[in-house]
């Protein structure tokens, strides 16, 4: 005859052992979800503290805006109250508000005007620094030309004045930057970082950085070229970004599907309205 085998001595004396090894995971439990409550709380403190947020304001000058700019853009005129409402620092609590324009001479590079074809055209540009590819041959690539605009020391190159009277208001407040692009020559600068060969950078990111900006929300014109590039580039300099399609306006929204894919792509987040943003980026 086979012996059972012996019972654990868990099971022979429940009363205890059992009640202890039971009521000690549910104690440990409590107190770990206590524990884990905090320690999110802490979490969520210490991400509010890490968010530092730009408002960043596209080339919102008169060239660009209805009725009189040399390049205007359709409704361009109509974001610039929604824009400045932004600039109330009271209800968005930014670190740091930048204004970017564009500073052309007369004899820029992308103006139609200086090819003897008609804007809108495109045009083939060798490299401003004649960089080659392997082959040995001149990089080079299509651009489309331009009215001219936004040329050095005219109105047409200046900020929208209600727009520029809120920003000036600012200064000793907050953080600003008026960051001109387009200055030299012989490049374009749909970015606001850098010229479109990412050869030549404004002094743009160096300020943000130094701020300890991690977050950038774009407004401005023109949402399929200078909005885009810049929000790619900021995506690519390490920036979570967000664009407020409201408030900025295309120059072909005929091919706004399209746009939209490019932001999309590039990981932009694009938001409707203001409502549409994340709190923490205004939580001081």
């Amino acid at each position: 005859m086979v012996c059972p085998a012996p019972v654990p001595r868990l099971i022979q004396k429940p009363d205890f052992q059992s009640t202890l090894i039971i009521q000690i995971p549910r104690k440990l439990s409590g107190i770990l979800y206590k524990y884990r409550s905090k320690s999110n709380s802490f979490i969520h403190l210490y991400k509010k503290s890490m968010v530092k947020s730009a408002l960043v304001v596209i080339d919102l000058q008169e060239d660009f805006l209805p009725p009189n700019g040399s390049l205007a853009v359709k409704d361009g005129r109509s974001i610039v109250s929604g824009i400045v409402a932004l600039l109330n620092l009271y209800k968005y609590a930014w670190s740091f508000i930048a204004a970017t324009h564009d500073w052309h001479p007369s004899n820029h590079i992308l103006f139609a005007s200086q090819h003897g074809v008609e804007p809108f055209s495109e045009v083939e540009l060798n490299h401003p620094l004649g960089a080659e590819d392997g082959a040995g041959k001149t990089l080079t690539r299509k651009f489309t030309v331009w009215p001219d605009h936004c040329v050095q020391g005219t109105l047409g190159a200046m900020l929208d004045p209600q727009f520029n009277k809120a920003f000036q208001s600012l200064q000793s407040r907050v953080l600003t930057a008026n960051t001109k692009k387009g200055y030299l020559q012989d490049r374009e600068y749909y970015l606001c970082l850098s010229d479109c060969w990412q050869t030549h950078h404004t002094e743009l990111e160096g300020l943000l950085r130094e701020a300890g900006i991690s977050h950038v929300v774009l407004v401005g014109i023109a949402y399929d070229f200078c909005v885009l590039h810049s929000a790619l580039d900021f995506v690519r300099c390490g920036f979570t970004t967000y664009v407020v399609s409201d408030l900025s306006r295309p120059v072909y929204p005929e091919n706004n599907a399209e746009t939209e894919k490019a932001y999309s792509d590039a990981g932009v987040v694009v938001v409707k309205s203001v409502q549409d943003l994340p709190d923490e980026l205004f939580e001081s």
